[in-house]
């Protein structure tokens, strides 16, 4: 009885162990493929959506940490919803990065003109306090007290 109960034990044993490897492969591969595509945006994210980036790396962190733990199952469940989470990360720092562009080529736009015009006005109102400077008398309409 006793020689039975273990020869179970051990088959039982060598069945999880058949049953975790075959799982070992595809979270392995499935961690791999989130850690390339992460790696693909985590400069633009890191830059145009450090919030969202966190979340994402905290994350992929706990389903690393499975990994190593030997939880297979728990990563292989985990794997779609990063994948998820790091296709809304790139999407959400392309859009922020073309709003900064927007917004840099509107600045840009409106620079031109100013650049031009702003010297214009300084030498116009240089010009104005000099010619007040050098006159003795007040302008018409203005008083010491005012």
């Amino acid at each position: 009885m006793k020689k039975s109960s273990v020869w179970l034990l051990a088959l039982l044993a060598a069945v999880a162990l058949a049953g975790c490897a075959s799982q070992k492969a595809p979270a392995e591969q499935a961690m791999a493929n989130a850690e390339t595509q992460l790696a693909e945006v985590r400069d633009q994210a890191l830059k145009y959506a450090p919030d969202q980036l966190q979340a994402v790396q905290a994350q992929f962190d706990s389903a690393k940490d499975s990994l190593n733990k030997g939880d297979y199952k728990t990563v292989l469940a985990a794997a779609p919803q990063l994948t998820a989470a790091i296709s809304a990360l790139k999407e959400a720092a392309t859009a922020k990065q073309a709003e900064s562009e927007a917004a840099l080529s509107k600045a840009k736009d409106a620079w031109g003109p100013l650049s031009s015009d702003v010297p214009k006005m300084v030498d116009a109102i240089s010009s104005r306090v000099d010619v007040l400077s050098k006159s003795h008398h007040l302008p018409k309409g203005v008083t010491k007290q005012t």
